[in-house]
């Protein structure tokens, strides 16, 4: 019977740090602007608000790329540890592989839908704590239930990039791509200011102040500006192509390992 390896839920426990540390920073600043629960969401996940300058890079490293890369470091020996258990005990037909595939990538959703959540809860007793209210309960939903399904689906696409190059290149190779891809991507953010590349940068997709939409008119004061026609139906569809892509990337690579060389490699 299959089983969900439990020891990496303990360790993305530790997400709650980055929650309390989100929230003191947010705190102040939305006491100031409005204190209720829907502004400490959007100041803490929400994204960086625009016009982007040079400060604005160093807040998105520590905001929004601290916590993916530490969710990357967790999970990316997820699949490479697995296969090379499999390869030997299971692994004799390719519908084998992909079945195995197809239940290490719903791990490591549920593992990365697991440590937002985590977040989610942790900020939002820290708001509760701290003093702040809800102000609109609808608007509180629409950006709960939005900005946790962007930054899951990102999330998601990054821990699987990592553990498909981690079957083909090693775990450290693996590894220092995903966080040197961060890095630079993030970093096109400012030279790209509010242009339309900017919708394609995957950082983006995360930044759900940055989509245009009639929901968030309420705090625009606080949130700052945003992408003309950037949706979050585009969003949506864009990281789902991603996956999807990823997805049979995947089985691809897992249908032609050789698994005495990869036997020999680990």
């Amino acid at each position: 019977m299959y089983k969900l390896n439990k020891i990496y839920i303990f360790k993305l426990l530790p997400g709650n740090i980055f929650a309390v540390c989100i929230g003191g920073f947010a705190l102040g600043w939305v006491r100031q602007a409005g204190p209720c629960i829907e502004n400490l969401f959007l100041a803490g996940y929400g994204g960086i608000p625009m016009p982007l300058e040079i400060d604005s890079y160093l807040r998105i490293v520590l905001i929004i790329l601290v916590p993916q890369v530490f969710l990357i470091f967790i999970l990316a020996d997820y699949m490479l540890k697995d296969f090379t258990i499999c390869s030997v005990y299971i692994f004799t037909r390719a519908n084998q592989r992909r079945g195995w595939f197809a239940r290490k990538c719903l791990d490591l959703l549920f593992f990365t839908a697991l440590y937002y959540l985590i977040q989610f809860v942790a900020l939002f007793f820290f708001g509760q704590i701290g003093g702040l209210v809800i102000y609109n309960q609808s608007a509180l939903i629409y950006i709960l239930v939005n900005e946790f399904t962007l930054l899951v689906l990102l999330g998601f696409i990054y821990v699987l990039t990592v553990n498909i190059l981690s079957l083909k290149v090693g775990i450290n190779h693996a590894f220092l791509t995903i966080i040197l891809f961060l890095t630079v991507s993030s970093a096109f953010t400012i030279i790209f200011g509010a242009g339309e590349m900017l919708k394609f940068i995957p950082v983006s997709h995360a930044m759900l102040i940055w989509h245009d939409s009639e929901r968030l008119l309420l705090y625009r004061d606080f949130i700052g500006g945003y992408l003309s026609n950037y949706t979050l139906a585009f969003s949506m569809v864009y990281l789902l192509l991603v996956l999807l892509l990823l997805v049979i990337i995947g089985i691809r690579l897992v249908d032609r390992l050789e698994i005495i060389g990869f036997e020999e490699e680990g």
